[in-house]
């Protein structure tokens, strides 16, 4: 469903956006991926419920962002994890305490 290809066409990128002030997740909805609308119109109800308009707003953008390229917001904000191969941690990947070498 989703192909990771950014829609560029300026129409398609209008119909999507004006679907998401029907529905949260209709812009993926209109797109084919019936996953990802079902799943971004419970998280924009859900939203709405708890945080109000800025909630189901930020969700929206997500399901558009998601439609038009392939990536959700929080991957378009950050970079892929590129661990650091210098350092080596004591306990699970996110820690960042480097781990002491055993001296000779």
């Amino acid at each position: 469903m989703s192909d990771g290809k950014q829609i560029n066409d300026p129409i398609k990128k209008s119909v999507l956006f004006a679907s998401e002030y029907v529905v949260p997740g209709g812009s993926n909805l209109v797109k084919g991926d019936l996953k990802q609308a079902g799943l971004h119109a419970a998280l924009g109800f859900v939203a709405k419920a708890f945080f109000g308009l800025p909630g189901l707003l930020l969700i929206s953008a997500n399901s558009y962002t998601k439609a038009v390229t392939g990536r959700s917001l929080l991957d378009q904000g950050c970079p892929a994890n590129e661990a650091d191969t210098n350092t080596e941690t004591t306990e699970g990947a996110g820690s960042t305490r480097p781990r002491r070498k055993k001296e000779a």
